[in-house]
This record gives structure tokens, sequence and C-alpha cells, in this order.
């Protein structure tokens, strides 16, 4: 399997399932993997978070609520209690066996299949402990170069970046900030920057070009949004129908 850099350079565009295959499983979960894997795409995002005893899972938010019926806080849970809830049937009866999966268990599943994106959330929760726990996984799998690196907190983005350069990274832009690519690198020293596809905008794309910075984007779920996002110049396409999209670069 070729590094995501060898990659890019030979295929110019990755589509990336975003929480795996989520518009036809529940996010994050094996079954959205597994998903993923079966319909061959390049690259799978998860979200992660560090459990009270220190373990790192991937789970978008930082309670079990939205996904299950807990409303169990993420951080002030140990793992084996926070595997006692299915993460599954909100979506449809026939995944209510979904648990929780550890990083480590994501990496079991993908090794040497698909690249790996790892969204670190925010969190004031020991987040040097996480990227460290982090790092050491991927590590242990040799993924260094298979994987990117990305986070809406800048200075997560920064210090993974400080700890070894070969960490490929990214900068998520905060919505609710209006900064341009070339301001956004300056600050978190990231190698790329994403966007969401209604930010994606002219001014936004110039500047990016200008600085030489690539440009990924998420929430592309249908052809006309495709389309614009790649006539616009991004070299990554961030999707909850990752079927959909392969079709359309056949």
């Amino acid at each position: 399997m070729l590094s995501i850099k060898q990659y890019m350079f030979s295929h110019k565009l990755l589509i990336v399932a975003h929480r795996g295959s989520s518009g036809t499983a529940p996010e994050n979960t094996r079954a959205a993997y597994l998903k993923a894997l079966e319909l061959k795409v390049p690259a799978i995002e998860i979200d992660v978070h560090l459990t009270k005893d220190f373990e790192v899972v991937a789970f978008h938010d930082d309670f079990l609520t939205r996904t299950s019926q807990s409303d169990l806080s993420i951080n002030q849970t140990d793992l084996n209690d926070l595997k006692n809830y299915e993460i599954g049937s909100w979506f449809s009866e026939e995944f209510a066996k979904e648990r929780i999966l550890t990083l480590d268990n994501v990496l079991q599943l993908i090794v040497n299949k698909a690249y790996l994106i790892v969204e670190i959330k925010p969190s004031n929760y020991f987040p040097e402990l996480l990227i460290q726990k982090i790092l050491e996984t991927i590590e242990k799998y040799k993924y260094a170069q298979k994987t990117v690196f990305v986070s809406f907190d800048f200075e997560l983005v920064k210090i993974i970046k400080n700890i070894n350069k070969k960490y490929l990274t990214a900068a998520i832009k905060i919505p609710e900030f209006d900064l341009l690519p070339a301001k956004i690198q300056s600050i978190s020293n990231c190698d790329a920057v994403i966007c969401s596809f209604s930010e994606l905008t002219d001014k936004f794309m110039e500047n990016a070009k200008q600085s030489n910075i690539p440009i990924g984007v998420y929430d592309v779920d249908s052809k006309n949004e495709f389309y614009e996002a790649i006539n616009k110049g991004v070299i990554g396409i961030g999707t909850n129908y990752p079927e959909i999209m392969l079709k359309l670069i056949e």
C-alpha cells in the first residue's frame, strides 16, 4: 500500500468515508467501516475521544446521548462500561449489536486496506495524553504515512506537528470564524486545511491557491456538490455516501 502522499501524487483526489459509510450504517461503528471497506473507499475518517481510563475510542460526541440510550460522558466513563451500551439501533434495529470501538479496533479492521483520517475532538480532558495515545497506536501499526491527523483545535494540530514533522496534519476551519487558509496554516502549522462545503467560497480557494495550501471539504453528498468541489480544486472530499462519490469518479 502506498503512503498517502504517494497516493495523492498519482490520484489527485481522495474520497473519504465520513465516520465510515455513515449514510448507510450508524456512524463510527464496525458496520460503517466495513461497508466503506467493501466499497473500496480510499480513506476512512473517524472521530476520537479519551475515556476515563485513558483508552482512545472512535466516537463523535462528548456524550452517548444522541446514538445510545444513555447520557454517559465519554471522558467520565471507563471503556468497559461504555461497551455495555449499543450505539446502532438509533439508525436501524439491524445494527442493535454495534458497540463502541477503540482506535486499535479500527486499525485492526482497516490496516493496509484504507487510509485513515483521525479527527481529534477538542477537549480539556488530558489533550496531550490523547495525542500521545493516538500516536502510540498509529506507530504500533506502522501507519504514520497512511494517516492524516485533523482537528478544529488548531493547538492540537500544532502539537502533533511539533512532535514530529513526518505526521501529516490538517486544520478544520471553525465555522464561527472567518479565517482564510493562509491564516489557519500560520496558526496551526498544518499541511492542509479542511472546510465544510458551504464555506468553499471563491475567496477561500483563491487564498489557498496563492498560498499553495491543499484544501479538503466535507459535507459533500450529492452529484452537484461533488462537481462544484472538484471544479474549485479540492484534493479531498469527505462524504456520508462514498458509494455515490466513487461512481462519479469512475
